[in-house]
């Protein structure tokens, strides 16, 4: 797991620096507070550690184990001073279908996010964190959900820059223990960031 988390970083920090001297205009210093928005999504690792209770755990369910994901996440906020912004972030991680039998996870988060340079930004923050089992049989369609408090970090950049938007490239960390199993995700996210 640190291999990979490592790989990730270092690819994200090339691809960022690559870019530096992108060909999109940098947009100028802006002292006014932005809404800021943006949408992404990319492959993830998910690891595991501890026991899970078996109390709990939903019918025709196997405990929640290490897997490749993928992800779809939502962020929203305000930026200040053009270097730092509060923002809310919404991830959704799944074992790459929906079919029945199969646990998935979402998270929400308050982070704060600093451009340490013009292009490359760090985040951290935490919230809530949730862990859901979909039954395979259909005559019980009830999804089981768990909550936890959790938190993330994150470092990547704005890989191409316009006046009004970026695509940013991040490797971003979340966990959560849910019932004495915590839950590790890495993911390599893609995608747009604007602001108004």
């Amino acid at each position: 797991m640190r291999a990979v988390v490592v790989r990730l970083v270092v690819l994200t920090l090339l691809v960022v620096g690559s870019a530096a001297s992108g060909a999109f205009a940098q947009t100028p210093d802006r002292k006014a507070p932005a809404l800021v928005f943006g949408v992404f999504g990319g492959p993830g690792r998910r690891s595991t550690s501890g026991t899970f209770d078996a109390s709990v755990l939903p019918d025709d369910s196997e405990r929640p184990s290490p897997r490749t994901t993928a992800t779809l996440g939502v962020h929203a906020g305000v930026k200040f001073l053009d270097r730092i912004a509060a923002m809310a972030v919404w991830d959704q991680t799944w074992q790459g279908d929906s079919a029945g039998g199969k646990w998935g996870s979402f998270t929400l988060h308050a982070v704060g996010r600093v451009w340490i340079t013009r292009q490359l930004w760090i985040e951290g923050g935490g919230g809530v964190s949730e862990l859901g089992f979909k039954p395979a049989n259909e005559a019980n369609p009830g999804i089981s959900r768990f909550w936890a408090p959790g938190g993330q970090a994150s470092i990547g950049g704005d890989v191409l820059q316009g006046r009004r938007v970026a695509v940013t490239v991040a490797v971003r960390y979340s966990t959560a223990t849910f019932n004495g199993l915590t839950i590790n995700d890495v993911v390599l996210q893609v995608g747009l960031f604007g602001r108004r």
